[in-house]
């Protein structure tokens, strides 16, 4: 690798792939985003048949690489501030929190040691120029390059010579906090700092927040990304006491501590999570708006739950599942607004996906022709694939709901919304087919005018088809909802979601 180029793989490499596969949460988070995110592309090898699988962007000539990282070019000014031992602490934190979770730009990156009202803070400070050396606004200034910091301790602060030199035992779990000033979050942090059960008690904060939050949840497993700061706290005891009731009493003010900050928490890092049943609770906020498919995925990968020793994945605390069928004539624009609609739901918290019908006739239509399942479907390819899907009715009278089903299998969103569907009353023939989602059909309308000029940009007429006169005649579909899309702009669709579909 070129001198001088850096990898975001989290607080320090020699923690294994592990840590960077996790997340990977570390100083150069804030700056170019957590280190899973920057995963391009993996050499694998199967454990069963010895098969080397290459994963992503892989270039063939260097397959003797196992992973593959975006990098960065930025070198690391590092400066420690010490913070008064002052009796204010809640207003301290309070200050502390309000200008790292807003004001810092990207590059600079703050940790936190809390622990007896004192307040420990790192700051990283990225620049390709250099910094001012004035040491007087700090105790300790230091000036390292990107390798060079990952000699140094992996929280700059002295934390009790680092667990005893080894002659300690912990236990840790984090939550994920955006803004704690406002949140009451601080009302829980001060008391815990006072009644740990051993001295050696501790929290602290590692700043995230801005590039962190650059990649869309449902592009990363780790999910929780909305945030400023991780909250970690760690008991410790003497190794002399595992197993006794001191190492049960810190393990249980660990729990208790993480479980009154979880209602105003962004999220619990996973990574952490165990077996334990104490578990089961964090494990429904580790995942953000991916908790749906990773299960799927468990249960697809993992049937016999051979790796039984990873937290709980399961679909409890979680809605219902949605399903819109979104109807119209063509033109009166279904996808346009099925896309806008999913976006409203991902802003909201939700993963959401928008799916063509089609897509399972095309898929199979492309296998047995031969055609390019990649091209962009056209106008002039329509017929031909009608022909083909009515030949598969006359052998297949229920080949509509076997695509239905399948689309359903393939996807693991919260919401999922499915256009193309021109089947008379669909909610009506296709609700009996699920049993453990909500089903409801949203009809697009405009008028012939509107929708002529938004197909063909003139007045060109297009044929419909006889099943969509027959679907849309009065009185013959009765949509659980209606949406008059005549008006140009995505304002009057927003409000639609928010309004009519956001409440299921």
């Amino acid at each position: 690798m070129p001198a001088g180029v850096t990898v975001t793989l989290g607080s320090r490499p020699s923690v294994g792939a592990g840590f960077w596969l996790q997340g990977g949460i570390g100083h150069l988070a804030r700056h170019y985003g957590l280190a899973c995110d920057a995963i391009v592309g993996a050499v694998m090898v199967d454990a069963i048949s010895g098969q080397v699988l290459c994963i992503g962007h892989v270039p063939e000539h260097n397959i003797d690489h196992r992973m593959l990282f975006a990098t960065n070019m930025m070198r690391n000014y590092l400066r420690n501030y010490g913070q008064p031992n002052d009796h204010n602490a809640e207003e301290t934190l309070a200050n502390a929190s309000r200008d790292v979770s807003s004001q810092y730009p990207h590059g600079i990156s703050s940790d936190y040691e809390g622990g007896q009202m004192r307040c420990g803070m790192t700051t990283f400070l990225c620049s390709l120029k250099g910094v001012s050396h004035d040491s007087s606004k700090g105790l300790l200034l230091e000036t390292v390059d990107a390798i060079e910091l990952f000699d140094k301790e992996m929280y700059i602060s002295k934390m009790h010579g680092g667990h005893g030199g080894g002659k300690t035992s912990a236990f840790k779990r984090c939550v994920f906090l955006k803004d704690m000033a406002n949140t009451g979050a601080i009302k829980v942090l001060i008391p815990a700092t006072k009644d740990g059960p051993t001295p050696y008690c501790y929290f602290h904060l590692a700043h995230g927040g801005k590039a962190v939050r650059n990649t869309a949840p449902e592009d990363t497993a780790f999910g929780c990304i909305d945030w400023d700061l991780a909250c970690v706290f760690t008991g410790v005891w003497p190794r002399e006491y595992d197993g006794t009731r001191i190492s049960n009493a810190v393990i249980h003010w660990v729990y208790r501590v993480v479980n009154e900050l979880l209602p105003m928490s962004k999220g619990v890092y996973g990574a952490d999570l165990g077996p334990d049943p104490r578990d089961s609770n964090l494990a429904t906020k580790a995942f953000g708006p991916n908790r749906r498919r990773l299960v799927r995925l468990k249960k697809e990968l993992d049937p016999k739950n051979i790796l039984a020793y990873t937290c709980p994945l399961t679909l409890i605390g979680l809605p219902q599942k949605l399903v819109i069928l979104v109807t119209s004539e063509h033109g009166a624009g279904k996808d346009y607004c099925a896309n806008i609609w999913s976006a409203v739901f991902k802003v909201h918290g939700y993963s959401s996906r928008v799916v063509s019908i089609s897509k399972v006739t095309k898929r199979k239509y492309a296998a047995e022709t031969g055609a390019d399942p990649d091209r962009p479907y056209k106008e002039q390819h329509r017929k031909s694939i009608n022909v083909f899907y009515k030949n598969q009715l006359k052998t297949d009278s229920f080949v509509a709901e076997n695509h239905f089903l399948e689309m359903l299998k393939e996807n693991a969103s919260d919401v999922l919304f499915i256009t193309g569907l021109t089947e008379m009353a669909s909610v009506a023939t296709l609700s009996h087919l699920i049993h453990d989602a909500r089903l409801i059909d949203v009809r697009v309308q405009a008028s012939e005018a509107t929708r002529n000029l938004r197909r063909w940009g003139d007045d060109s007429k297009f044929e419909t088809t006889y099943c969509e006169e027959y679907m849309y005649a009065d009185g013959i579909h009765l949509p659980n909802f209606n949406l008059d899309n005549e008006e140009n702009g995505d304002e009057t669709v927003m409000s639609f979601a928010n309004r009519s579909l956001v409440p299921f």
